[in-house]
């Protein structure tokens, strides 16, 4: 069984490595249109959001200990917590460590219902 640490911990790292990675999505260069849609990157050329052409280029937007602010206020919300990290939600409404109730809408859309099987086994 994987503790909430564990789990936290992987979220964590998996948010790091999302939003450090070099690609336009995550440099100061990009290109956008509208209010935030990224089209490229200025420095590199790219014409892929997903893709720098030369990671030497790369500008980050955010420096590593503000990634790890973001991800920590991101926890502290319990509409994302409940939508992007359903599993920490449940853990943490099962040991009660919720300061606030929690909207009963935002915890229902967690959960999810499977019709019972043949038979009254639903495992």
């Amino acid at each position: 069984m994987v503790s909430l640490q564990e789990m936290i911990h992987r979220y964590r790292r998996r948010w790091l490595k999302r939003n450090l990675r070099p690609c336009p999505m995550n440099c100061q260069m990009a290109k956008i249109v509208g209010k935030n849609r990224v089209t490229g990157c200025e420095a590199c050329g790219s014409n892929n959001p997903d893709a720098c052409v030369k990671d030497s280029l790369f500008q980050p937007c955010f420096t590593k200990e503000e990634i790890h602010e973001q991800f920590r206020q991101r926890l502290r919300n319990p509409q994302i917590l409940v939508r992007d990290y359903p599993g920490v939600a449940a853990l943490l409404w099962t040991i009660g460590a919720f300061e606030e109730e929690v909207d009963e809408k935002v915890m229902a859309d967690m959960e999810v219902r499977k019709p019972l099987a043949a038979g009254g086994n639903n495992g």
